[in-house]
């Protein structure tokens, strides 16, 4: 009777270590290892001139790009750098009418940033 016990509980301890030691890591990790985001959407958009600084009349038909990348791993586990690329395109030529740029290091495990981001922000051509 104790044998069969004694078997059930080092299984269940045996699983419960594999867990929380292998498993649980990957799952847990809040930006793991080749982590992307992306999202595009169709909106108006109303910026001034860059010459003139004068309001169109009219808002202008824009298609945003948001793309969020590890572009480096280099001190995992400790921090990654991220990468946020905003774009808004004009919806009928395709041409870059804004572009931010966001890169930030953050502690993979909890998202939190750990230095001060950098951030770009440029008209399109």
């Amino acid at each position: 009777m104790r044998r069969p016990l004694l078997i059930a509980g080092a299984a269940l301890l045996a699983g419960a270590l594999f867990c929380r030691y292998v498993v649980a890591d990957r799952w847990l990790l809040r930006i793991p290892p080749g982590w992307r985001s992306a999202s595009s959407y169709v909106g108006t958009m109303t910026y001034p001139d860059s010459v003139t600084g004068v309001l169109p009349e009219r808002d202008v038909l824009s298609v945003y790009d948001r793309a969020m990348t590890v572009v480096s791993d280099a001190g995992r586990p400790d921090s990654i750098t991220v990468e946020d690329l905003y774009t808004i395109h004009d919806a009928f030529s395709g041409s870059v009418i804004w572009e931010y740029k966001t890169r930030a290091v953050v502690d993979p495990a909890t998202g939190a940033r750990l230095e001060p981001a950098t951030t770009s922000c440029s008209p399109g051509t």
